[in-house]
């Protein structure tokens, strides 16, 4: 029997590839181009990922639990100011020069996996996952399934390309100022949906569960997680 693979080694193996990828694409990587990098034997990272298809797997999920994992519970009771604060806060957090590295990477997956001959959907899975929250939340204050749906796709696409263009330019001030709008919004449609501001008066302080399946599952997916 082979000794078991070292989790810590793995994960420090993981930071410096992430390090390492600041200016390079995820498609230039190789097991050699690695090695050579990061100073070790292609040996080493065959041992630890297996095979290249695994070691972009491993780097992606990686990408994957950083951008998402928010920290909190994943069950929460809010009303829709507390809602819309949690919501701007976590995407405000995105927009640094770390997570534009991240983010940058996140969309290079993404791109390649739609041509992949064994295409995972990562991001795919979180955006469907992010807009089945807003989806929950909205439904529970009393719009209909139909207008939950359409409210929920077109706040998670936004964010989508609100996100792309921050990856483009950089401009984290924008960036906020969009999400901000795009909330404004977003209050606006769930208020005309309920009847007006009057008849939506109680129902947006109606406390309401929501469960975060998008961090949860960023972090059933990280490589070697925390046992």
């Amino acid at each position: 029997m082979g000794r078991p693979k070292a989790l810590d080694r793995k994960q420090q193996l993981l930071e410096e590839i992430l390090e390492y990828l600041r200016t390079r694409t995820l498609s230039s990587v190789t097991f050699r181009t690695l090695a050579d990098a990061l100073g070790v034997s292609s040996y080493v990272l065959v041992y630890q990922f297996g095979n290249r298809e695994a070691l972009i797997g491993d780097i992606v999920r990686e990408i994957d639990y950083r951008v998402t994992y928010s920290g909190l519970p994943n069950e929460l009771e809010v009303d829709y100011a507390e809602f819309e604060a949690l919501v701007e806060r976590g995407l405000g957090e995105l927009f640094t020069a770390e997570s534009r590295h991240l983010l940058r990477l996140q969309v290079e997956a993404a791109v390649l996996d739609a041509v992949s001959e064994n295409p995972k959907g990562n991001l795919a899975q979180f955006q469907h996952l992010w807009s089945a929250l807003v989806v929950e939340f909205v439904m529970q204050l009393g719009v209909s399934k139909e207008d939950a749906e359409a409210l929920g796709a077109g706040l998670i696409n936004t964010f989508g390309g609100i996100r792309l263009d921050y990856v483009l330019n950089g401009n984290d001030a924008e960036a906020r100022r969009n999400v901000a709008a795009s909330m404004k919004l977003l209050r606006e449609l769930v208020v005309a949906r309920l009847g007006g501001p009057e008849a939506a008066e109680d129902a947006m302080k109606k406390r309401v569960s929501v469960t975060l399946d998008a961090p949860a599952l960023a972090v059933a997916q990280r490589p070697n997680p925390a046992r």
